[in-house]
């Protein structure tokens, strides 16, 4: 640490835009090394601490990634790769056409999507107030979020209705589950293949297991729910 510039607490905040606070609170929880301390309540930094800060900015505020998986990879990853944009560069727009398809049902009017589901057009506002689906601006919803409605029209004829409790903040639920879930995987899977798989070959392993994986995540849930009612009269 003796070889490079020394940087108090001050010009790290300066260098990188972050916190006091924060920079603590990543060196307790490992993401940082430990400053140099020649005497007590004096501390020195270095240009290693101004790359890693900023690198767990970067994945935070653009991969949305939790503190936990940053850790992860910023143990196993080199910097420059992992700051350079994504970890493997292409794969968000090769994974969705293994998945997908190379072309995909178009998007489709709110009204049309509504009528088929047997939903009223009010109903889907809400589902994308609450952000469980997207309406465009020209008032179109893409196959996926299409296929969310459908399943969400059936759950209701099947009687999950409204009057039961079952409205569409119902759903938020699943998509903050979710959401978490796929943060953890996507972390992983770029520390695990960055650098080791080109873009084709991750993006093939990656629809293997976005299938694989949903095809466990139905498992596990039946499993968990049998479980849970088991245990609810206990």
């Amino acid at each position: 640490m003796s070889g490079s510039a020394r940087l108090k607490m001050k010009d790290l905040e300066a260098r990188t835009g972050v916190g006091r606070e924060a920079i603590r609170y990543y060196i307790s929880e490992g993401l940082l090394p430990e400053p140099e301390k020649p005497r007590r309540n004096v501390a020195y930094y270095n240009e290693a601490h101004v790359a890693r800060i900023r690198a767990i900015k970067e994945l935070q505020e653009k991969r949305y990634l939790p503190l936990a998986v940053i850790k992860a990879v910023l143990d196993q990853e080199n910097l420059q790769t992992l700051t350079a944009g994504n970890a493997i560069p292409g794969i968000e727009h090769l994974l969705p056409a293994l998945l997908d398809g190379a072309q995909p049902a178009p998007p489709r009017p709110l009204e049309e999507v509504a009528a088929q589901a047997g939903l009223a057009e009010a109903e889907l506002r809400e589902l994308a107030d609450l952000g469980v689906i997207t309406v465009s601006a020209q008032g179109t919803v893409d196959f996926r979020d299409a296929a969310i409605v459908e399943v969400w029209g059936r759950l209701r004829a099947a009687g999950f209705s409204r009057e039961h409790g079952y409205g569409p903040e119902t759903l938020v639920l699943y998509v903050q589950m979710t959401r978490l879930l796929a943060e953890e995987e996507v972390g992983l899977f770029l520390a695990r293949y960055s650098g080791r798989l080109d873009n084709h070959q991750a993006a093939r392993l990656g629809a293997d297991g976005v299938r694989l994986g949903n095809e466990l995540v139905a498992l596990l849930r039946t499993r968990a729910i049998i479980e849970a009612l088991n245990t609810a009269g206990e």
